[in-house]
């Protein structure tokens, strides 16, 4: 856990928000619907399971445990087809305002106000970009008018990366989050953004205390979903004693509803092997795999000429190791490339390339970074290692801090 998240586990939550009406968020989810339907066939479609009762799952002597898999119906995770994605980019950041946001080739406004100059809660699915407000509320956009998803999620728009209380996966719609309305706090939500509806809604007891991950009241406890890979949940529920703090991973299946305790080690396990995943070390076979989201993947890319060394990630602007780093899926080494011609923006000062975002499974997004400014944007083939420029002065990235 960073010092950060620390930070903000004291700092005071925001109010409840009171439900209202809201025309125009209604009118936009039904438009985003048609819009899909019209285009459907882009996913696989799937057929809805019901949720089994079943009694919670056995964590060892002492363990909490889970009471089921699905306090409302559950449609199952969605076995989807391999899809691209559209980098999700903003440079439009004024006095801590974030006016419009790119998907893709498409431009929204967003209005979004930050009250930090540390990192965006803002993240990518393969429908589109997610992101959560400093009152709670979860937003999403395709590129057409933003919906909310979520009215009071246990989020914060803005702090230390990754611990914001989001969660999405390196391929998939998904993104998971805990509930922070009245009466439901405690449940783990689970919501696929390309069809629009939660997957499952899992009550975890435990985690009843959750206000927000910014709060978290003496001798009280919280939970964070840390990532999504495949049909697992990794979350971290912290607990408050009087003499110390104490954090335990855990993860949740969606197929079976168990949750089971889990850690670091399984987590990379589960990530071994797939697509859309990065192994750090000396060999493809026993490296460390990494999801190799901005500045929390564990490693950066240094020009050298116009190769791409990869160095073990220190510091921005502090030069660590030098390493490798291996296709996942393939255990092919990756072995990247600068553009004929590129210089590094601005040229004066050091930058390292951080993958931000994969596009499709042979395909990443690098942003370079000066500190703490994201300057240019490269698109990246693992198979040949060949990069092109695909934006000049991005400003705001996925899993990068924000400019200034």
């Amino acid at each position: 856990m960073t010092d950060t998240l620390r930070d903000l586990l004291r700092m005071d939550a925001a109010g409840v928000e009171i439900p209202v009406f809201d025309p125009h968020e209604v009118i936009g989810r039904a438009e985003r619907r048609r819009r899909r339907h019209r285009v459907a066939g882009a996913l696989a479609a799937v057929s809805a399971v019901a949720a089994v009762a079943i009694a919670g799952a056995v964590l060892g002597s002492g363990e909490p445990r889970s009471v089921g898999p699905a306090d409302v119906p559950s449609h199952g995770p969605r076995a989807e087809a391999p899809r691209s994605r559209p980098i999700v980019w903003s440079d439009d950041l004024d006095r801590g305002r974030v006016g419009t946001l790119h998907v893709g080739d498409q431009t929204v406004d967003i209005g979004q106000e930050l009250t930090s100059v540390l990192d965006w809660s803002m993240s990518v699915t393969d429908a589109g970009a997610v992101y959560a407000h400093d009152d709670g509320s979860v937003w999403f956009t395709d590129g057409d008018r933003p919906t909310r998803i979520a009215r009071k999620a246990c989020a914060v728009a803005a702090g230390a990366a990754r611990d914001l209380g989001l969660a999405t996966g390196n391929t998939g719609a998904l993104v998971a989050w805990f509930d922070c309305e009245p009466g439901s706090r405690g449940d783990l939500v689970v919501y696929d953004t390309a069809a629009d509806h939660e997957v499952v809604r899992h009550r975890v007891p435990w985690c009843d205390a959750t206000a927000a991950p910014i709060h978290l009241p003496a001798s009280g406890s919280a939970c964070l979903p840390d990532a999504l890979v495949g049909d697992h949940v990794y979350f971290t529920h912290l607990q408050d004693g009087q003499d110390a703090q104490t954090t335990r991973q855990f993860r949740y299946d969606l197929t079976s509803g168990l949750v089971e305790p889990s850690g670091q080690a399984a987590y990379r396990e589960d990530l071994r092997g797939r697509a859309r995943t990065l192994v750090v070390g000396a060999s493809g076979l026993d490296g460390t795999p990494s999801e190799a989201r901005g500045v929390a993947g564990g490693f950066s890319f240094r020009p050298a000429g116009r190769r791409l060394v990869p160095v073990e990630h220190v510091d921005v602007g502090e030069v660590g190791a030098e390493t490798r780093v291996f296709d996942g899926a393939t255990a092919r080494p990756v072995e990247l490339r600068l553009p004929e011609g590129y210089q590094p923006t601005p040229a004066d000062v050091p930058v390292s390339f951080f993958i931000f975002e994969w596009l499709d499974d042979d395909t990443v997004a690098l942003a370079e970074s000066g500190f703490s400014t994201v300057g240019d944007v490269l698109v990246c083939h693992l198979s040949d290692g060949r990069c092109r420029s695909a934006l000049t002065g991005a400003g705001i990235v996925p899993g990068m801090p924000l400019p200034g």
